[in-house]
């Protein structure tokens, strides 16, 4: 089931109230703070048209890692590594019974490396996905997954009411323009006792608070809500309850980390790509993001 019967302005994108303050200016936006809820989101937020034009064909190979990816494909090992650490750390939370067939559905799966380590880790699980990219939904689906387009807000309507008993969805809430459809959605399609597992960057860790504006979180425009731990259960109170939430960790390679570190201290990047060295080993990294498992009321 969608609901489209929301409008949206410039208000708070949790809890639609007007009154903000600025906190700091990025490029030609500024990072504001709900006076209200607290939230810090993107502000002018972006049109539903620009955000929609960020996930064209070159979005998983972009000529730079400011948008998008710059090579998703040769990223797959480590992107399988990664969803099999968080997935392994919430497992046992789930309960699921052992010889139970049960429902888990992908919301943003990119191309799908993740759906292959979930039917490893959950083997009695019915899978499905979703994602807002053309061209992933095609990759995923030419590799036998049952994967399909998706809204701005990760819905699909393929699903029916309280068919699911999970929902993962791994950093891509803070990509949504408003997370109340995503809510609403996702407190209609999953069943009662249901989860959703979902990771997004945490603005008040440790990682982000020291880096500030600098922090690779501040990914404009394509991130535009900020979440922290409170203000992503004010978001979620009203159909689901936080049940568990863990610090993140990512692996990646060693020339991307290199490359953060040269574009925060504004040295040339070109050196990082002379040093094809450094393509060769990765490395675990906090990533200032946190693992959040919710269940539905």
């Amino acid at each position: 089931m969608i609901n489209n019967n929301f409008t949206f302005n410039d208000s708070c994108p949790v809890c639609n109230k007007v009154d903000k303050k600025q906190l700091f200016e990025i490029n030609d936006y500024s990072i504001v703070q709900c006076k209200n809820c607290s939230l810090k989101y993107l502000y002018p937020l972006p049109e539903e048209k620009s955000i929609r034009e960020i996930y064209q064909a070159d979005y998983f190979s972009s000529t730079t890692d400011e948008r998008g990816y710059k090579n998703y494909i040769f990223d797959e090992p480590l992107v399988k590594r990664t969803y099999k650490k968080r997935l392994l750390k919430v497992k046992n939370i789930l309960r699921f019974e052992k010889d139970n067939v049960f429902r888990a559905h992908e919301a943003g799966c990119a191309y799908g490396f993740g759906l292959q380590i979930i039917q490893s880790i959950f083997p009695n699980c019915s899978l499905t996905a979703s994602d807002i990219s053309k061209e992933a939904v095609n990759f995923c689906n030419k590799k036998g997954y049952e994967v399909y387009l998706s809204d701005l807000w990760g819905r699909t309507k393929e699903l029916d009411l309280n068919s699911l008993d999970l929902l993962i969805m791994f950093d891509v809430i803070e990509h949504f323009r408003n997370i109340q459809p995503f809510v609403y959605w996702a407190s209609k399609v999953i069943k009662k006792g249901g989860f959703v597992i979902l990771t997004t960057p945490d603005i008040n860790s440790f990682f982000n608070r020291i880096l500030g504006k600098r922090s690779p979180s501040y990914k404009i425009p394509e991130h535009i809500i900020y979440f922290s731990k409170e203000t992503l259960s004010f978001a979620f109170r009203e159909s689901f309850n936080l049940i568990r939430s863990f610090s993140d960790y990512q692996i990646i390679r060693l020339d991307r980390m290199v490359t953060k570190i040269f574009r925060l201290l504004k040295l040339p990047i070109n050196l990082v790509d002379r040093a094809k060295i450094l393509r060769l080993f990765n490395i675990w990294t906090p990533n200032g993001m946190r693992i959040y498992v919710f269940q539905k009321k």
